[in-house]
């Protein structure tokens, strides 16, 4: 059995939900993405996948989260939401709109309004939802 299958939901913030069998008759484990911050949150992926997102996201993640925190603390308009759940949204759109991609102008703005860059802002918008209604 993998050894991703008996770790901690803390360990790798996915849990174990089932087999899946390839058209090989060969059967492997699916996994569901926990973690909320994650842009597969709720997406089903395989044992390969769930240890490449592993290993990619650690250190792409916290470069992410620095630099959201960085624009909370001195983004554009940050003097006058800072600490705030509007300031909170803006850094993420800010980094979003502005720092999340090197791609050509075309495929920056597709993610921008349609792509990762609109689900991230989202996600972020429902959060600052959430603890307005708190």
């Amino acid at each position: 059995m993998s050894k991703l299958m008996n770790s901690t939901k803390a360990d790798f913030d996915a849990i174990f939900i089932g087999w899946q069998k390839k058209s090989s008759e060969d059967i492997f484990p699916l996994f569901n993405i926990t973690a909320e911050d994650h842009p597969l949150y709720q997406s089903t992926v395989s044992e390969a996948t769930l240890r490449k997102l592993q290993t990619l996201n650690t250190s792409r993640t916290k470069k992410i989260r620095a630099s959201v925190l960085q624009l909370h603390d001195s983004g554009h308009g940050a003097d006058l939401a800072r600490g705030t759940v509007w300031g909170a949204f803006n850094s993420v759109a800010e980094y979003t709109d502005h720092m999340m991609s090197d791609e050509d102008s075309d495929t920056r703005l597709n993610s921008i309004w349609f792509g990762r860059g609109e689900q991230l802002k989202v996600k972020a918008f429902c959060l600052a939802e959430q603890l307005m209604r708190n």
